[in-house]
């Protein structure tokens, strides 16, 4: 199965109330629960090896084709709300609930996983060999073919505060830095003394992979930390943000997901501080990529944006557009609307400019711009000639259907009733 990738040039359309020249965010898809999702809150985003798209929500875990989804449930579950999809080699799916208990589908079944009492959601991770769960002393270590209990790693830290799965590579932050690899401790890295104080405290840090190393940062983003080489440095600050409630990988960086936007970081000093948010009127959960380089921007209460390219932007414009010209050529377009209005766009510079507002708040059906003259010619409740400022220079009570230039002064016309020809100068 493959989800069908689009290709969208220059779109219009109403979602929000009418504003030119503002930050104009990518063309998008909302799949929410008109199209079937099961719950409009979204956690988490994955792609299995056959194409499916897998979600977790307030329902727990479906399955996605294209066209509709399939919810999978279980007697066993303690809860259905959860996060964290993965998916095993042997075909596997598998998330863990916010109880921190973790579910798995095998023969197109949810099955509950037989494991020690969890001590509430944190990362697990699935290697070729071994299954890792955070419990109360430590990681337990599970088969991956048989999904038996096999021991214990002992952590003897007071308190585990986040776990991350990096392939092969399983990181526990407390007290120390553990790497978890072949089944066993294989690294423990000793934190510097100001580590926590350097990240706000210890509620709600993160850590993820980038390519400057293994990045911490906490949710109310005071600092963040790098770790590569051996050694914990700085990352630029990151001022301007109050509150980041998740991380993803992008091309060129990382999504910053936020209650008010999402932020694409590229973790350049310069940039740091000059972030600019898609998706300001939504909350961000998370953000997938999936094989066919769609985006799956997952919100927390408005269902999943899906954008095909971040370059198609979306302007947004107070009514329906009806007729398009491009009659000035590539580098300008004039959009009339269903509510008696034109705009100018210019592609180059991406903007868009009010060029004529009516009082009739009729549709406009009739668009024709002359290319010598920069004239504007239109029909709403009666014809109207604009000059290049959008001012207008003629009008008449006529219903003008069709206008088709006869040389660079007279123009044919078709109007309700009777054609003839007309010229101006």
């Amino acid at each position: 199965m493959k989800l069908i990738r689009y290709s969208i040039g220059l779109l219009f359309t109403l979602l929000m109330p009418y504003q030119v020249l503002m930050g104009q965010d990518p063309y998008f898809e909302l799949i929410d629960k008109t199209k079937g999702m099961p719950s409009n809150n979204v956690y988490d985003i994955f792609q299995d090896k056959q194409g499916y798209l897998w979600f977790t929500t307030d329902e727990g875990l479906c399955r996605y084709n294209g066209a509709t989804f399939k919810s999978y449930y279980s007697a066993e579950q303690s809860s259905r709300a959860g996060s964290s999809i993965g998916q095993d080699r042997y075909g596997r799916i598998w998330y863990s609930n916010f109880d921190g208990y973790l579910y798995y589908i095998a023969n197109g079944t949810l099955h509950a996983l037989k494991q020690n009492k969890p001590v509430g959601y944190l990362n697990y991770a699935l290697t070729n060999r071994y299954l890792y769960i955070v419990g109360k002393t430590g990681v337990d270590v599970y088969s991956i073919d048989q999904l038996q209990y096999l021991r214990t790693i002992s952590i003897a830290d007071e308190e585990i505060l986040f776990a991350y799965d990096l392939g092969e590579k399983y990181y526990i932050l407390g007290k120390h830095l553990y790497e978890i690899s072949d089944g066993k401790i294989n690294r423990k890295i000793n934190l510097p003394n100001n580590f926590y104080n350097s990240l706000g405290g210890k509620a709600g840090i993160f850590m993820h992979k980038t390519p400057k190393g293994l990045l911490f940062i906490s949710k109310y983003v005071k600092n963040a930390i790098l770790y590569k080489d051996q050694s914990f440095v700085n990352s630029p600050d990151l001022g301007q943000l109050t509150y980041v409630q998740n991380i993803a990988t992008y091309d060129k960086g990382l999504w910053l997901c936020t209650p008010k936007g999402l932020y694409p970081w590229d973790m350049q000093p310069q940039s740091s501080k000059k972030l600019k948010p898609y998706f300001e009127q939504f909350n961000i959960s998370t953000v997938y990529k999936d094989n066919n380089q769609n985006y799956w921007v997952g919100t927390l209460n408005k269902g999943v944006l899906l954008v095909q390219d971040f370059n198609n932007v979306l302007y947004e414009l107070p009514a329906k557009p009806t007729v398009i010209s491009s009659k000035l050529g590539k580098n300008k377009l004039t959009i009339a609307t269903a509510n008696d209005m034109l705009f100018r766009f210019d592609p180059a510079s991406a903007t868009l400019n009010l060029l004529y507002t009516g009082k009739s708040n009729h549709a406009i059906n009739q668009l024709y711009v002359d290319s010598v003259s920069g004239t504007t010619m239109f029909t709403a409740n009666k014809f109207n000639l604009l000059n290049t400022k959008g001012k207008v220079i003629n009008e008449a009570l006529v219903a003008v259907k069709d206008i088709k230039p006869i040389d660079q002064k007279y123009f044919s016309f078709a109007a309700s009733g009777y054609a003839g020809f007309f010229y101006y100068k």
